[in-house]
């Protein structure tokens, strides 16, 4: 079994609902494939949204059931969060996490990758972070 994991600092960027539903439907649509494990529907039900605001924060799990056009006004980051493994033990089974932080300052920004695989982990993990690197992003 196969582990390689990636850190990278983002800038910061203008988030929307559509913006976070495109970057959902990114990950349940694109990721399957380069992992060659079932389809859409395994994943959409792993991602989540996290809303982070002054005083307190809201998850929505699975993504889709945030609903609100407007973020709250003293909404200060964003989260998308996937992750998924296999039936198995820690040891052999595949699994992968992806965590996108979306916030108002460079330091609050990232985008992290953790995978488990058979095969060629590192490899995948370039392929994913490219996916969402280059996912609708509003500047």
């Amino acid at each position: 079994m196969e582990k390689s994991t990636t850190w990278r600092r983002l800038s910061t960027y203008s988030v929307n609902r559509q913006t976070l539903l495109d970057l959902a439907d990114t990950i349940s649509q694109k990721i399957p494939p380069i992992l060659q494990v079932g389809g859409p529907a395994i994943f959409a039900d792993h991602i989540s949204l996290i809303i982070y605001g002054s005083e307190s924060s809201e998850v929505y799990r699975p993504l889709n059931k945030y609903t609100q056009l407007l973020f709250n006004n003293d909404t200060d980051r964003v989260m998308i969060e996937f992750s998924y493994k296999e039936e198995g033990d820690s040891l052999s089974a595949r699994a992968i996490v992806v965590e996108l932080r979306l916030g108002h300052s460079r330091t609050d920004s990232y985008l992290s990758i953790a995978l488990q695989d058979f095969n060629r982990a590192r490899e995948k993990v370039i392929a994913i972070e490219e996916l969402l690197l280059t996912a609708k992003l509003e500047k």
